[in-house]
């Protein structure tokens, strides 16, 4: 898929000897242009877009563009066409698509729908840009822009949806946009999505908001239908009245997919204050998850992080803080019973819920291999609450391969005692199962509860356990656990192993389908596999930035600073190392 990728890119690089290109400049003084040149460009981008045929290109200068100048023209939008590739940030007078600014933090190219200019949405634009059935493929490209201030406040349904983009049976490559303070009534407030397949590449949807308690889902993103592919973007701070803080899915097909992506600080009043995600086909894959919340109120429910109804695929994400009435980071509804659902990799740190699964509630039979859940916090079930009561599915069996957890806690008051269970509250004549896991210190006899008529005793197999655990079954012949009065784990490391550890090549192979640990090293080194998240050997241990000195910001630009600082470590091997970037496309008022 990389492969494909690179070359999608290249293409839209490379401009066809055969393509117009036809210039656009809000500076300029008035109309008249013929759009070929940056000196005869048109002011106004609905000109270039009105004369572009198919292989075109639309250069567009920094400043502000509305969809019309008469501002009671609600219905007015940006339209895009087949084949036609939109850029902006450019500065007047280049003629190398390499040379812009492609960065929307920066390059002051915007979509504005606030076309009666007094700062407020009650008058702006119902959709900043419609496809509506005009069967865009992602050879139209909308490249390089900021889509703010859409406002689609009307209760028919077409009209209620997609204040930033909205596309219906159009399938458009929308590249290196920030996608911000759009609000709609229904779904989608910054880009709605019926029957289509956009793919949305190293995007930010940032302040986009839904109002309707009824249907306002998805405050960033909402699919209806088809098989979006969305990468390396960012949703911050997005808000749905009902489901799907940043996105919401509904019924997508085979292909979906959310890769590369950063959710901080999304809201839902519902469920899924950063994925909901209601029936069909995703694959969620290296992805993290910091700060969402689904609000405690009347109507709230599940899914901090993500809310799942059905199949789905989970690898490499880490979920963060998270927060929600129930299944603090995940709610896995099993609809239908049979639902695949499978989380590999993945790390569960700090997430809360107020009534159960701290990090996961579940009503299905996931699968877990390679997690680490760590200091999650609930009533019920302060890492997971597994829910096969008679309103969902009996049989829930999830189960857990490789998975390490520590200093999860439930603090459930009964009879003087704290209950629970610090790692597992289960219900149903199903047994959860744990297979080569490692349980360290999460709540002691606390660890496993159980709901009084339906719960069914977990079984734990080639697994280590604290001395002081209870209420669990082993499985069948041979020494099936281990029970240990000291720390599993190397001080300083997390929770990789020490020397020593009972756990090393002490699991049983065929258990794990993974090639690779958490830390994405080889899964089994000496023949016989680790139980935990982390096989031993594999690295000196978690590295960590322990402290920084020396920080200093120097203003480059009106909109670019540099900051230089030196960092201390911890757990280094002396591999090199590599720093990222966080939220890069963000904004800030603060000094400096």
């Amino acid at each position: 898929m990389r492969k494909i990728y690179l070359l999608l890119l290249l293409a839209i690089l490379a401009m066809p000897a055969s393509a117009t290109v036809r210039y656009v400049d809000a500076s300029r003084p008035d109309n008249s242009g013929n759009g070929f040149t940056w000196a005869t460009a048109h002011k106004y981008l609905q000109n270039a877009l009105s004369a572009a045929s198919d292989g075109d290109q639309i250069w567009v200068a920094r400043g502000t563009y509305k969809p019309t100048n008469d501002p009671n023209d609600r219905n007015a939008s940006f339209v895009m066409k087949e084949g036609v590739a939109i850029y902006g940030g450019f500065t007047s007078g280049q003629m190398n698509l390499n040379d812009r600014n492609s960065d929307p933090a920066g390059n002051g190219t915007v979509l504005s729908g606030d076309i009666d200019s007094d700062g407020i949405p009650n008058g702006n634009s119902l959709h900043v840009v419609r496809n509506d059935r005009n069967y865009l493929t992602t050879r139209s490209i909308l490249d390089g822009f900021t889509v703010a201030y859409g406002n689609a406040d009307r209760t028919d349904i077409d009209n209620a949806s997609g204040a930033g983009i909205y596309n219906y049976s159009s399938n458009p490559l929308i590249i290196r946009c920030s996608i911000t303070s759009n609000y709609s009534l229904g779904s989608g407030a910054g880009m709605f999505n019926q029957y289509s397949s956009p793919h949305i590449i190293n995007c930010q949807f940032s302040g986009n908001q839904t109002k309707s308690t009824g249907f306002g889902r998805g405050g960033g993103l909402a699919f209806y239908e088809g098989s979006p592919v969305i990468r390396n973007s960012v949703f911050i701070y997005n808000l749905a009245a009902a489901s799907g803080g940043a996105i919401y899915m509904a019924s997508t097909g085979s292909g979906t997919e959310v890769s590369g992506c950063q959710f901080s600080d999304n809201r839902s009043v519902q469920n899924g204050a950063g994925v909901d995600k209601n029936g069909g086909q995703l694959l969620l894959e290296k992805c993290t998850f910091t700060g969402n919340e689904v609000q405690i109120g009347q109507y709230s429910s599940g899914g901090g992080a993500v809310l799942n109804v059905g199949s789905i695929q989970i690898e490499k994400c880490s979920f963060l803080r998270n927060k929600a009435r129930i299944g603090g980071a995940l709610t896995l509804i099993a609809i239908p019973s049979n639902a695949n659902v499978r989380i590999d990799n993945c790390l569960f740190y700090v997430n809360s819920s107020q009534v159960s699964g701290g990090a996961v509630y579940t009503t299905g039979s996931p699968t877990f291999q390679n997690c680490r859940f760590e200091e999650n916090n609930s009533s019920y079930g302060g890492a997971v609450h597994n829910n096969g009561g008679t309103s969902y599915n009996d049989r829930s069996i999830p189960n857990f391969v490789n998975c390490t957890f520590n200093k999860n806690s439930a603090n459930l008051s009964f009879d003087n005692s704290t209950r629970g269970g610090g790692v597992l509250f289960s219900g149903g004549v199903g047994s959860p199962q744990f297979i080569n896991c490692v349980l360290w210190d999460n709540g002691g006899a606390n660890t496993f509860d159980y709901e009084a008529v339906l719960g069914v005793l977990a079984t734990v197999i080639h697994t280590v356990l604290d001395a002081s655990v209870t209420g669990y079954s082993g499985g069948f012949g041979g020494v099936t656990y281990i029970k240990v009065d000291q720390s599993p784990f190397a001080p300083g490391t997390g929770t990789r192993l020490r020397p020593g550890s009972p756990a090393i090549d002490a699991g049983l192979n065929s258990a794990n389908s993974t090639a690779t640990d958490l830390a994405g090293n080889q899964r089994i080194i000496n023949g016989t596999i680790d139980m935990g998240a982390y096989e031993f050997g594999s690295t000196a241990g978690d590295l960590a930035i322990t402290g920084v000195s020396g920080v200093n910001c120097e203003v480059l630009s009106p909109t670019a600073r540099q900051v230089t600082f030196t960092p201390t470590y911890a757990g280094s091997d002396g591999s090199p190392i590599t720093f990222g970037i966080y939220n890069e496309m963000l904004r800030t008022q603060a000094p400096g």
